[in-house]
């Protein structure tokens, strides 16, 4: 995940990676942030500049096959519902799509 802020954040935010399927989550990994380039802090972040991280989502082993969608949302770790983003009033916002096929 890459990650800029457009100005500075006064709050220090989390990220969620949601992996759903007809709208229930299956898999999900929350947690602050944590580039590999700066502060786990949001709030320390300089803005546009690209902070990088990479984050593990482990799929469940019972996962059927078929179609599923990747979401992220970023909230206030105080307040843990999605933050509204543009186009996206439920804050979660689509990053991919895939397909499994489990045997």
């Amino acid at each position: 995940i890459w990650w800029s802020a457009d100005h500075p954040l006064e709050r220090d935010y989390s990220a969620g990676l949601y992996v759903t399927s007809g709208g229930q989550t299956v898999a999900e990994v929350n947690g602050p942030p944590a580039p590999l380039n700066g502060s786990a802090q949001t709030s320390a972040w300089e803005p546009g500049t690209l902070y990088v991280e990479e984050r593990t989502l482990n799929l469940p082993d019972s996962l059927a096959s078929g179609a599923y969608d990747l979401l992220l949302s970023t909230y206030y770790w105080e307040e843990p519902t999605p933050t509204p983003a543009e186009g996206h009033p439920d804050g979660l916002i689509p990053a991919a799509s895939f397909e499994v096929k489990a045997w």
